[in-house]
C-alpha cells in the first residue's frame, strides 16, 4: 500500500473513532513497496484528524521493502555492461515486486527511456514518452 493511501486510511479510522475524551492509539502496520519510505506517511495529519479526542498517538510499524544488497551488487558489479542496461535491470527488480514480469519490463524500459530527458529537464519529451506508454498499455 502506498504512503498516501495509508495516511488516508488512518485518518478515516481516527475520524470514525473520534469521541469526546478518547485517547486513540493508531498502529500502522505493513510493508511498503520498494519505491516508498516511512517518512512519506503523514503522521501529523493522522494526529490532527480527531476533533473531540483528548489525544491521538500514531505508531508506525511500517517496514520498507528493499532490493536485497546481493541483487544490487550483482547488477552493478557485472562486467562492463553499459549504464542503461544496469539501470534497466535495477528498475526491473523493483517493479517485478508489484507487477507481472511483462508489465515490469515495460515500466522498467520506460524508466530508462525517460532518465535522460528528466535529467535535462525536458518535460515535453518526458510527457511524450509517458503518453506513448499510456496509449500502448
Amino acid at each position: 500500500m502506498l504512503p498516501a493511501k495509508i495516511t488516508e486510511s488512518a485518518v478515516k479510522l481516527v475520524k470514525e473513532n473520534d469521541e469526546e475524551g478518547a485517547i486513540i492509539v493508531a498502529v500502522l502496520k505493513g510493508m511498503l513497496p520498494a519505491e516508498a519510505n516511512r517518512a512519506e506517511v503523514d503522521l501529523a495529519r493522522v494526529r490532527e484528524a480527531a476533533k473531540k479526542a483528548l489525544f491521538v498517538y500514531p505508531i508506525s510499524r511500517l517496514h520498507e521493502t528493499e532490493v536485497p544488497e546481493e541483487v544490487i551488487r550483482s547488477i552493478f558489479e557485472g562486467g562492463l555492461k553499459d549504464l542503461k542496461t544496469k539501470a534497466f535491470e535495477y528498475f526491473l527488480q523493483i517493479f517485478a515486486e508489484r507487477y507481472s514480469r511483462d508489465q515490469a519490463e515495460k515500466i522498467a524500459k520506460l524508466a530508462v527511456t525517460i532518465l535522460e530527458p528528466l535529467t535535462r529537464k525536458d518535460e515535453d519529451r518526458v510527457k511524450k514518452e509517458m503518453e506513448v506508454f499510456m496509449r500502448e498499455n
